[in-house]
Protein backbone atom coordinates (compact mmCIF):
# COMPACT_ATOMS: atom_id res chain seq x y z
CA UNK A 1 0.00 0.00 0.00
CA UNK A 2 1.34 3.43 -0.94
CA UNK A 3 1.51 5.61 2.18
CA UNK A 4 3.84 8.45 1.19
CA UNK A 5 4.95 9.96 -2.11
CA UNK A 6 7.82 12.40 -2.53
CA UNK A 7 8.77 13.68 -5.94
CA UNK A 8 8.24 16.40 -8.53
CA UNK A 9 4.92 18.03 -9.35
CA UNK A 10 4.29 17.41 -13.06
CA UNK A 11 0.64 18.41 -13.53
CA UNK A 12 -2.10 20.27 -11.68
CA UNK A 13 -5.80 19.69 -12.29
CA UNK A 14 -9.00 20.97 -10.70
CA UNK A 15 -8.85 18.49 -7.83
CA UNK A 16 -5.83 16.30 -8.55
CA UNK A 17 -2.12 16.44 -9.28
CA UNK A 18 0.37 14.17 -11.01
CA UNK A 19 3.46 13.54 -8.92
CA UNK A 20 6.53 12.05 -10.59
CA UNK A 21 8.45 9.68 -8.32
CA UNK A 22 11.35 7.62 -9.65
CA UNK A 23 10.18 7.98 -13.23
CA UNK A 24 6.58 6.97 -12.47
CA UNK A 25 3.72 9.49 -12.51
CA UNK A 26 1.04 9.07 -9.85
CA UNK A 27 -2.33 10.80 -10.14
CA UNK A 28 -3.34 11.91 -6.66
CA UNK A 29 -6.62 13.55 -5.70
CA UNK A 30 -6.18 16.26 -3.07
CA UNK A 31 -8.37 18.71 -1.12
CA UNK A 32 -8.84 21.92 -3.10
CA UNK A 33 -7.08 24.18 -0.53
CA UNK A 34 -3.96 22.03 -0.86
CA UNK A 35 -3.65 22.79 -4.58
CA UNK A 36 -2.66 26.37 -3.80
CA UNK A 37 0.01 25.21 -1.36
CA UNK A 38 1.77 22.75 -3.65
CA UNK A 39 3.55 25.37 -5.72
CA UNK A 40 4.11 25.36 -9.45
CA UNK A 41 4.79 22.50 -11.85
CA UNK A 42 8.38 21.35 -11.53
CA UNK A 43 8.68 21.93 -7.80
CA UNK A 44 9.27 19.22 -5.22
CA UNK A 45 6.27 17.93 -3.28
CA UNK A 46 5.54 15.42 -0.54
CA UNK A 47 2.12 13.92 0.12
CA UNK A 48 0.76 11.51 2.70
CA UNK A 49 -1.32 8.97 0.79
CA UNK A 50 -4.49 6.97 1.31
CA UNK A 51 -4.70 4.13 -1.24
CA UNK A 52 -8.19 3.00 -2.22
CA UNK A 53 -8.34 -0.36 -4.01
CA UNK A 54 -11.44 -1.42 -5.90
CA UNK A 55 -12.13 -4.07 -8.51
CA UNK A 56 -12.04 -1.52 -11.31
CA UNK A 57 -9.49 1.02 -10.07
CA UNK A 58 -6.78 2.00 -7.64
CA UNK A 59 -7.19 5.59 -6.44
CA UNK A 60 -4.76 7.72 -4.46
CA UNK A 61 -5.73 10.56 -2.14
CA UNK A 62 -3.03 12.93 -0.92
CA UNK A 63 -2.66 15.22 2.08
CA UNK A 64 -0.14 17.74 3.32
CA UNK A 65 0.13 16.37 6.88
CA UNK A 66 -0.33 12.97 8.47
CA UNK A 67 -3.03 14.47 10.70
CA UNK A 68 -5.05 15.39 7.59
CA UNK A 69 -4.71 11.82 6.33
CA UNK A 70 -5.88 10.56 9.71
CA UNK A 71 -8.95 12.78 9.59
CA UNK A 72 -9.79 11.63 6.05
CA UNK A 73 -9.57 7.97 7.09
CA UNK A 74 -11.77 8.65 10.10
CA UNK A 75 -14.39 10.23 7.84
CA UNK A 76 -14.47 7.38 5.31
CA UNK A 77 -14.85 4.84 8.11
CA UNK A 78 -18.33 6.25 8.76
CA UNK A 79 -21.16 4.40 7.04
CA UNK A 80 -22.36 6.32 3.99
CA UNK A 81 -19.33 8.62 3.79
CA UNK A 82 -17.15 7.64 0.84
CA UNK A 83 -13.87 9.08 -0.32
CA UNK A 84 -15.54 11.60 -2.64
CA UNK A 85 -17.67 13.10 0.11
CA UNK A 86 -14.82 13.03 2.63
CA UNK A 87 -12.62 14.91 0.18
CA UNK A 88 -15.43 17.42 -0.41
CA UNK A 89 -15.71 17.95 3.34
CA UNK A 90 -11.99 18.63 3.65
CA UNK A 91 -12.15 20.95 0.64
CA UNK A 92 -15.08 22.91 2.08
CA UNK A 93 -14.41 22.97 5.83
CA UNK A 94 -11.21 23.43 7.81
CA UNK A 95 -10.51 20.90 10.54
CA UNK A 96 -11.52 23.52 13.11
CA UNK A 97 -14.88 24.22 11.47
CA UNK A 98 -15.60 20.52 11.04
CA UNK A 99 -14.86 19.71 14.68
CA UNK A 100 -16.90 22.68 15.89
CA UNK A 101 -19.82 21.77 13.62
CA UNK A 102 -19.91 18.18 14.84
CA UNK A 103 -19.62 19.08 18.51
CA UNK A 104 -22.09 21.93 18.16
CA UNK A 105 -24.51 19.82 16.08
CA UNK A 106 -24.40 22.55 13.45
CA UNK A 107 -26.49 21.03 10.68
CA UNK A 108 -26.24 24.15 8.51
CA UNK A 109 -22.46 24.02 8.31
CA UNK A 110 -22.36 20.27 7.66
CA UNK A 111 -25.03 20.39 4.95
CA UNK A 112 -23.10 23.17 3.20
CA UNK A 113 -20.76 20.44 1.96
CA UNK A 114 -21.72 19.10 -1.49
CA UNK A 115 -23.19 15.61 -1.10
CA UNK A 116 -24.08 16.01 2.59
CA UNK A 117 -27.81 16.06 3.26
CA UNK A 118 -29.70 16.19 6.53
CA UNK A 119 -29.49 12.45 7.18
CA UNK A 120 -25.78 12.31 6.40
CA UNK A 121 -25.16 15.28 8.68
CA UNK A 122 -27.07 13.59 11.51
CA UNK A 123 -25.02 10.43 11.00
CA UNK A 124 -21.79 12.43 11.08
CA UNK A 125 -22.77 14.05 14.36
CA UNK A 126 -23.70 10.76 15.99
CA UNK A 127 -20.78 8.67 14.73
CA UNK A 128 -18.01 11.26 14.59
CA UNK A 129 -18.64 13.03 17.88
CA UNK A 130 -16.91 10.33 19.95
CA UNK A 131 -14.09 9.83 17.45
CA UNK A 132 -12.53 13.27 17.64
CA UNK A 133 -10.37 12.53 20.66
CA UNK A 134 -7.19 13.63 18.88
CA UNK A 135 -8.79 16.88 17.71
CA UNK A 136 -9.19 18.92 20.88
CA UNK A 137 -11.06 22.18 21.24
CA UNK A 138 -11.76 22.62 17.56
CA UNK A 139 -8.10 23.31 16.85
CA UNK A 140 -6.43 22.73 13.52
CA UNK A 141 -3.52 21.24 15.44
CA UNK A 142 -3.55 18.02 17.37
CA UNK A 143 -3.36 18.18 21.13
CA UNK A 144 -0.32 17.30 23.19
CA UNK A 145 -1.83 13.85 23.59
CA UNK A 146 -1.99 13.33 19.84
CA UNK A 147 0.25 10.96 17.92
CA UNK A 148 3.87 12.11 17.94
CA UNK A 149 5.06 9.78 15.20
CA UNK A 150 3.60 8.23 12.03
CA UNK A 151 3.54 4.73 13.56
CA UNK A 152 1.61 5.99 16.60
CA UNK A 153 -0.78 7.91 14.37
CA UNK A 154 -1.40 4.81 12.21
CA UNK A 155 -2.10 2.75 15.33
CA UNK A 156 -4.53 5.36 16.66
CA UNK A 157 -6.28 5.61 13.30
CA UNK A 158 -6.56 1.85 12.85
CA UNK A 159 -7.93 1.27 16.35
CA UNK A 160 -10.36 4.18 16.04
CA UNK A 161 -11.67 2.72 12.79
CA UNK A 162 -12.27 -0.56 14.60
CA UNK A 163 -14.54 1.23 17.06
CA UNK A 164 -12.42 1.34 20.22
CA UNK A 165 -12.76 4.30 22.57
CA UNK A 166 -10.10 7.07 22.62
CA UNK A 167 -9.03 6.52 26.25
CA UNK A 168 -8.57 2.78 25.75
CA UNK A 169 -6.70 3.39 22.51
CA UNK A 170 -4.32 5.88 24.12
CA UNK A 171 -3.42 3.48 26.93
CA UNK A 172 -2.97 0.48 24.64
CA UNK A 173 -0.85 2.36 22.10
CA UNK A 174 1.40 3.75 24.81
CA UNK A 175 1.85 0.27 26.28
CA UNK A 176 2.66 -1.58 23.05
CA UNK A 177 5.08 1.11 21.85
CA UNK A 178 6.84 1.01 25.21
CA UNK A 179 7.20 -2.78 24.92
CA UNK A 180 8.27 -2.75 21.27
CA UNK A 181 9.10 0.77 19.97
CA UNK A 182 10.54 -0.54 16.68
CA UNK A 183 7.79 -3.07 16.02
CA UNK A 184 5.93 -3.71 12.77
CA UNK A 185 2.59 -1.90 12.44
CA UNK A 186 0.63 -5.13 12.01
CA UNK A 187 2.20 -6.74 15.08
CA UNK A 188 1.70 -3.61 17.16
CA UNK A 189 -1.93 -3.35 16.07
CA UNK A 190 -2.56 -6.98 17.03
CA UNK A 191 -0.89 -6.44 20.40
CA UNK A 192 -2.97 -3.34 21.10
CA UNK A 193 -6.20 -5.14 20.21
CA UNK A 194 -5.23 -8.03 22.46
CA UNK A 195 -4.63 -5.64 25.36
CA UNK A 196 -8.02 -4.00 24.94
CA UNK A 197 -9.97 -7.23 24.50
CA UNK A 198 -8.18 -9.25 27.16
CA UNK A 199 -6.63 -11.59 24.60
CA UNK A 200 -3.10 -12.79 24.37
CA UNK A 201 -0.48 -11.49 21.99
Amino acid sequence: MIRLLEGQLRHRGADAVVLSCGGVGYRVRVPVPLLAKLGSVGQAALLWIHTQVRDDAISLFGFEAHEDLQLFETLISINGIGAKIALAMMSTLSTRRLVQAVRGEDMGTLTSVPGIGKRSAERLIVELRDRLGVFVGGSDKLSSHAPVSPIEADLQSGLTNLGFKPKAIAAAVEAVLKDDPEGDLGDLLSAAIARMTGGKR
